[in-house]
C-alpha cells in the first residue's frame, strides 16, 4: 500500500544490557512526516528486538498508539522464550490508508 513517506526515530538511550524477565523497561520516540516534521498522531507503533546475528526480527512488549504530537511511549519486556543475544531496537508502523509503512533505524 502506497501513501505518504512516514519516519520513526526512537530517542537515543545509548547501549544498555537488558536481560531475558527483568522488569520492565521503556523505550520512546517520535512518529513524523517526512516531507515537514510534523509529528503523526494515532499511528500504532510496535517494538522488534532485531538479532545482531541477522535472525528474524522479535517483537517485544505491545504495539502503542502515537500522542498528538507523534511521540510514542512503549514499555517492554523481553520475553522469557527470547535466544540469548546481542539485540538492537527498532520501531515498525504498518500502513494505513493515508501513510506508508515506516521503520526506524535501530538503536
Amino acid at each position: 500500500m502506497k501513501g505518504e513517506v512516514a519516519r520513526i526515530e526512537l530517542d537515543q538511550t545509548g547501549q544498555r544490557d537488558v536481560f531475558r524477565g527483568e522488569p520492565a523497561f521503556e523505550v520512546s520516540g517520535r512518529i513524523m512526516a517526512d516531507a515537514d516534521g510534523a509529528g503523526i498522531a494515532g499511528l500504532r507503533v510496535q517494538i522488534y528486538a532485531v538479532p545482531a546475528s541477522g535472525g528474524a526480527p522479535v517483537p517485544v512488549g505491545l504495539a502503542v498508539t502515537s500522542g498528538a504530537d507523534g511521540h510514542f511511549k512503549a514499555p517492554l519486556r523481553l520475553p522469557p522464550t527470547l535466544e540469548l543475544g546481542n539485540y538492537t531496537l527498532a520501531a515498525v508502523s504498518k500502513a494505513n490508508g493515508k501513510w506508508a509503512a515506516a521503520r526506524s533505524n535501530t538503536q
